[in-house]
């Protein structure tokens, strides 16, 4: 049992140090772990594997926090409660909000507030902040507008644990217990394990951590900072909250009298390969800093008018170190933080220049068009039958209705303000008498039958529902009459037959995810008699918080993401965009 640190600025080679050592001991009996945050487990797998090159790696494997805390609950017990997902969290808080809103002085029952509480909620979690301490850091609070603000947040707190008390489990739950139950497991005893790519640990990753130098053979933990001396200006070291953390962990083994191995230093840069960008890492938040003073040739700025010059350039730039550098597009990364506001440009830019690219983003679900058909249904009943809602309904092309007939009939529809039970009372019989006319409104008609048929049959089999449980059960018995999924894979296969793989894939995901919330939806509310009103609202925020993950279709493209989430190694340019 011990705790070993590997100390070292960005671009030391920390990482590639571990994944050496894996390599090495890979025929060695023991298992090895590699753990990394969630957003970095893919390219650490695809490391490890490229590093090992055999392909053979029984003996190490890359987790997650998440993934070792199922594993282990599935081993000592604990997952037998229902497990609670980000749109369950959403709704749940929606829910709380909605009927509380007299009892709370600052939270509505707004998006901004329901990621506001689910934000706050996940922090008090991780950090192990229970309903007491609040409540006795309340009773120290002299500032009157933050004690009302605490209010709040404590009294959902309360409701929202109280709801999943003895039926649910959510994720940052989940690490808690595996915290508590860690010791009971066999999985990692005798194990070794090299903890990466984290800029720091939340209460509940430290008691973990705690457990793991209890059981494993030894525990490797990379630290970002350039040395372990805390006697140093909190202010201006860029290090000091990394020397915090390895302060503490090294408390941590020492308080459970385990082994502390002498800390590796790494001081030779790997990832920078030229002068400019070490200069930069050394010197860009130091104080004083060092100016540079060889001649720049391995960085430059590009001064654009707009976004479209902007990634124009990028792409005319891209296409140079391609055709006449020998680039390969994978050692090409765009970074912007804008990703929202330069994804479809950059797909329409790229693609007229024939640029393969991935766009680094989680796309909602509820920009998907099947998601999308749920909820302008729904919408059509909830705002009694307007004219915009019955028409996006048609829009989305889901009917057996032809591009054509809808806009005839939307114009049509429009010239003579129909909304309300104007769809499916009375003959709408305008006094047209020229032929033409007459013809054009019988075509009409029929279109409506067409249209208000099936709506109106399922408007009468929800009328008196009340549980979620019967409302579920008539849509989907609405979408199975309707052939609904027979469409959407009918639509996939003529994606596919396209090339369009990706968007393939979102049309055979949509289905199902859809039928997950509606089935958390049942889950979480099934004992309410909830308004048809508040259901569609419920459906649309967990609908709101479900993404449709991407992973790249090839290899070599050039890669477009965030900071944050967008992880990429081996890269020979990098170009970034967007505001700053």
């Amino acid at each position: 049992m011990s705790l070993r640190l590997i100390c070292g600025r960005a671009g030391t080679g920390k990482s590639d140090f571990c994944f050496e050592e894996i390599k090495k001991n890979i025929s060695n009996k023991e298992k090895i772990y590699m753990i990394t945050p969630e957003q970095y487990s893919f390219t650490a797998e695809k490391k490890l594997l490229e590093k090992i090159e055999t392909g053979a790696t029984t003996n190490a494997e890359v987790l997650t926090f998440a993934r070792m805390a199922y594993r282990v609950l599935s081993e000592v017990g604990g997952i037998t409660k229902l497990s609670l997902s980000k749109a369950g969290r959403a709704m749940l808080i929606y829910d709380i909000l909605e009927k509380e809103k007299t009892n709370l002085t600052f939270l509505g029952k707004s998006n901004k507030n329901i990621e506001l509480m689910e934000t706050q909620l996940t922090e008090l979690k991780k950090h192990s902040v229970s309903l007491d301490m609040l409540d006795n850091v309340i009773n120290n609070i002299e500032d009157r507008y933050l004690e009302e603000k605490l209010k709040d947040i404590i009294h959902i707190y309360g409701l929202y644990e109280e709801k999943l008390k003895g039926k649910y489990i959510e994720e940052n739950d989940r690490l808690e217990i595996l915290a508590n139950k860690l010791e009971e497991s066999n999985l990692f005893e005798n194990c070794i394990f090299y903890i990466d790519e984290f800029s720091g640990f939340t209460k509940q990753e430290y008691k973990i951590i705690e457990k793991l130098l209890k059981v494993a053979k030894e525990v490797n933990i990379t630290i970002t900072t350039d040395n372990l001396d805390l006697n140093t200006n909190m202010e201006t070291d860029l290090f000091y909250e990394s020397k915090k953390t390895a302060d503490k962990l090294l408390y941590i083994a020492r308080s459970n009298e385990i082994k502390c191995e002498k800390t590796i230093f790494m001081d030779e840069f790997h990832r920078f390969k030229n002068k400019e960008l070490i200069h930069l890492e050394q010197n860009i938040q130091s104080v004083p800093y060092k100016k540079y003073e060889q001649n720049i040739e391995n960085l430059s700025i590009f001064l654009a008018k707009n976004p479209y010059s902007e990634v124009e350039y990028v792409a005319k730039e891209i296409v140079k170190l391609v055709k006449y550098n020998n680039y390969r597009y994978r050692d090409i990364i765009v970074i912007t933080n804008e990703i929202e506001n330069y994804a479809s440009l950059a797909k329409a830019i790229f693609g007229a220049y024939d640029i393969p690219v991935f766009i680094d983003e989680k796309k909602e679900l509820s920009q998907n068009e099947f998601a999308k058909y749920i909820l302008a249904l729904l919408e059509v009943f909830s705002s009694n039958w307007s004219y915009e809602a019955v028409i996006q309904y048609l829009k989305i092309g889901f009917t057996d209705i032809e591009k054509e007939e809808i806009y005839e009939f939307e114009n049509y529809c429009k010239k003579w303000g129909i909304k309300g039970s104007k769809w499916y009372k009375g003959n709408w019989n305008f006094g047209e008498q020229e032929e033409d006319k007459k013809e054009k409104a019988e075509r009409m008609l029929k279109i409506r039958e067409r249209v208000i048929t099936p709506l109106l049959k399922l408007k009468e089999n929800l009328v008196g529902s009340k549980k979620v449980e019967q409302i579920n059960l008539e849509i989907y018995n609405f979408l199975v009459e309707n052939k609904i999924q027979e469409k959407i894979k009918e639509k996939q296969i003529n994606l596919e037959e396209q090339g369009k793989i990706e968007l393939a894939k979102e049309e055979e995901l949509a289905w199902n995810i859809v039928m997950q919330v509606l089935d958390e939806i049942e889950t979480l509310f099934s004992e309410d008699n909830i308004s048809f009103e508040k259901y569609r609202e419920l459906l649309k925020i967990g609908l709101e918080q479900v993404g449709l993950g991407k992973i790249p279709q090839t290899q070599d493209q050039v890669i477009i993401g965030s900071l944050d989430r967008t992880k990429a190694s081996n890269l020979k340019t990098i170009f970034i965009i967007g505001g700053v």
